[in-house]
């Protein structure tokens, strides 16, 4: 028992003094994405059955992010992106009749990402990342009763530049994004 307790006690102290470290390889990072498409629309005619979408509601894109540090400048890892939203397909079967179809959209994401640092100073760092993987889309309709589908399609994000403020452990992060985690995206990032 007491040999347990004192490994135990002699590995707690080497991971507190490890993290105390100013060498920090890992880095965990919370964002919330804005700039989804909130009304926008699509129309096209199909054997004389006019289809008409429109987007009613996208809200905001939750990522979470894992990178661990190789070098100075590189960074891989890995993220995890939610985002949700609801559509309404109206069709017209004949000039006097259409149905109306509204879908609920839930979407989760899981890309390998890879990020560059293009400038590091003690409070202040600017990156690029690039991230493709799969998106896993659970898709809920309501079309002459209830259907759920569930689709798998391909997933990708691109940082065209982020910044990051702060100190060397916890920094506040804002990201210029294209792809699955919308426009802009900020958040906070912690590293270790």
């Amino acid at each position: 028992m007491n040999k347990t307790f004192l490994i135990l006690i002699s590995l707690l102290i080497a991971t507190c003094t490890n993290a105390q470290s100013v060498d920090t390889r890992n880095e965990l990072r919370a964002t919330v994405g804005i700039g989804g498409p909130l009304c926008c629309g699509e129309e096209h005619n199909d054997k004389n059955i006019s289809h008409s979408t429109q987007f009613e509601y996208w809200s905001p894109t939750f990522n979470v992010t894992y990178y661990r540090h190789l070098t100075r400048r590189w960074s891989l890892g890995g993220r995890l992106t939610y985002m949700h939203w609801t559509d309404k397909c109206q069709e017209d079967v004949t000039p006097w009749n259409y149905v109306s179809n509204h879908a609920r959209h839930d979407c989760y994401a899981i890309m390998p990402s890879c990020q560059f640092h293009w400038l590091q100073k003690k409070h202040f760092r600017i990156h690029s990342s690039a991230s493709v993987g799969i998106g896993f889309n659970h898709q809920k309709q309501t079309y002459y009763g209830e259907h759920d589908n569930v689709y798998c399609d391909p997933a990708w994000d691109l940082t065209l530049v982020g910044f990051e403020i702060g100190g060397q452990h916890l920094a506040g992060v804002i990201d210029i994004n294209m792809g699955t985690a919308t426009l802009l995206s900020a958040g906070i990032s912690y590293a270790w």
